[in-house]
């Protein structure tokens, strides 16, 4: 005769042979996850550890050319956004070509960025890396000319210019600032100056011969920033050497 407890372990056996299979795949019914955000949601561009030189000049210079591009992008597509000409309301008419405009002062800004890291790879022996292209001289001007407006733009209407205005006219005679033209052979043209479809031809070029030096980099280890700062032999951009 089988004892007590044997008898209590046959009896749970068959009940759990009788229970329905349970899909453990599926979620608990009514349970209900909730995440909660405590704080502020943060991104920056400031490192706050110490990158290596080459590796951060070339990174920049990559960075602001990739900017460019985008931009130019975004301008092109904007102009675009305005045809045809004549088939909206004032309002809306008045907003697309705001918004041209902006990403044309935008455009400027980001290449003038572009100008100032690709200076930063001259400085320091990297002359190899800059963009086989002639347009940062004028690219650099209309970025002023655009960036002072209000002290600027009443002296082209009254041939009155000074400044970047006057350094432009004289490098550039057939310079015309503020314009876009579109070319017959689909090109647009900054300012009567800057063939954009050159430029981004360049730029990707460029970003593509910064990516196989960062490759490198990247194998011998000098893409993680460190803790201690690296020797430096000249003074840290934005410092003069005292």
């Amino acid at each position: 005769m089988p004892s007590v407890g044997r008898r209590q372990r046959a009896a749970a056996g068959e009940q759990n042979r009788r229970m329905p299979e349970k899909n453990f795949m599926q979620p608990a019914i009514g349970l209900t996850v909730t995440f909660k955000n405590v704080g502020p949601l943060k991104r920056s561009t400031l490192e706050r550890d110490h990158p290596d030189p080459e590796w951060e000049r070339l990174s920049d210079a990559e960075w602001w050319s990739f900017c460019t591009r985008l931009q130019a992008k975004r301008l092109i597509d904007s102009l675009r956004a305005e045809f045809p000409v004549g088939q909206r309301p004032y309002w809306k008419a008045r907003k697309l070509f705001a918004a041209t405009s902006f990403d044309l002062h935008s455009f400027l800004v980001a290449g003038r960025n572009l100008e100032r890291s690709i200076h930063r790879l001259r400085k320091h022996d990297l002359e190899g890396f800059r963009p086989p292209t002639g347009t940062w001289r004028a690219l650099h001007l209309l970025r002023d000319i655009h960036e002072h407006w209000d002290a600027l733009r009443s002296g082209f209407r009254h041939g009155i210019l000074k400044r970047a205005a006057q350094e432009l006219a004289l490098e550039y005679p057939e310079a015309e600032p503020w314009s876009l033209s579109i070319e017959p052979d689909g090109d647009l043209r900054i300012a009567n100056t800057v063939s954009l479809r050159t430029l981004y031809r360049d730029l990707r070029s460029f970003e593509a011969r910064i990516w196989w030096r960062l490759r490198i980099l990247r194998r011998l280890g000098r893409s993680t920033a460190t803790k201690v700062p690296p020797n430096q032999t000249s003074a840290p951009d934005g410092f003069a050497a005292g």
